[in-house]
């Protein structure tokens, strides 16, 4: 959860070209986005594979594509399914047609289905949540990006009772949360606090159940940095440990 500009999207494009070259050959990452154009968020997810920025992409396409494949496995091994109207029909008709191996949806309070059963938003949005925890169970892991409430503007450190248009029904359907804050104040502009309030997986290390972790971003690249001597990739490594 984040409020808007934060770098959400290099985020996701940061752990699902960490996580697709783990799994098994036939298997995919399925981006289902409704947020940014699709063509945009590949090239993030290029950028963050292979650290490099856009233009030196466009320099040398033919080279760049080749050292992705290497990169996650294969050049498809993360499909983006770009529609703006997402319905969650849609995604579970592409799940009966693809083995997943992670699910990313962003985000996933926009996506269509539960219009009729329930009595308010926040209510359609607990049931959406529900609904995509199932998948989880079904398939594989889901990730999804939610944003963060007015009250977290300028927050570094952001709670889960902030999450956009709920204040318990979201969060106890989900397993883990993690915050990416954003302060406002000078020298903090590429600063990010990530901060993992709610952790109900099984993890070996208690410093990434309920951590604080001021890392930079590095947007030209799609990458993040750790800071106070700890690299992102450690981090990233810590959660997943404690996530997965």
């Amino acid at each position: 959860s984040a409020r808007p500009d934060s770098g959400k999207t290099t985020m996701l494009a940061s752990e699902a070209t960490f996580m697709a070259p783990q799994m098994e050959a036939d298997k995919h990452v399925l981006w289902f986005n409704n947020e940014e154009m699709g063509e945009k968020v590949q090239y993030r997810i290029m950028q963050s594979a292979l650290g490099i920025t856009r233009e030196e992409f466009e320099a040398k396409k033919t080279y760049y594509y080749e050292k992705y494949a290497d990169a996650v496995g294969r050049v498809d091994r993360i499909k983006v399914l770009d529609n703006a109207l997402l319905h969650k029909a849609d995604i579970e008709e592409i799940l009966r047609n693809y083995k997943a191996g992670l699910i990313i949806i962003d985000q996933l309070w926009k996506v269509k289905g539960f219009e009729k059963e329930a009595t308010t938003e926040v209510d359609r949005q607990t049931r959406m949540f529900a609904w995509a925890r199932s998948l989880a169970k079904i398939h594989c892991p889901v990730v999804t990006v939610h944003q963060a409430d007015g009250s977290a503007e300028g927050q570094l450190w952001i709670e889960m009772n902030q999450l956009y248009g709920s204040k318990t029904g979201i969060q106890g359907e989900a397993d883990a949360i993690i915050t990416l804050g954003r302060s406002h104040e000078s020298g903090y502009e590429n600063i990010r606090g990530l901060y993992v309030p709610k952790n109900k997986m099984v993890g070996d290390d208690p410093a990434f159940r309920n951590g604080k972790f001021e890392i930079t971003i590095q947007g030209a690249i799609g990458r993040f940095k750790g800071g106070g001597g700890v690299g992102w990739g450690g981090v990233s490594r810590g959660i997943h440990r404690n996530f997965c």
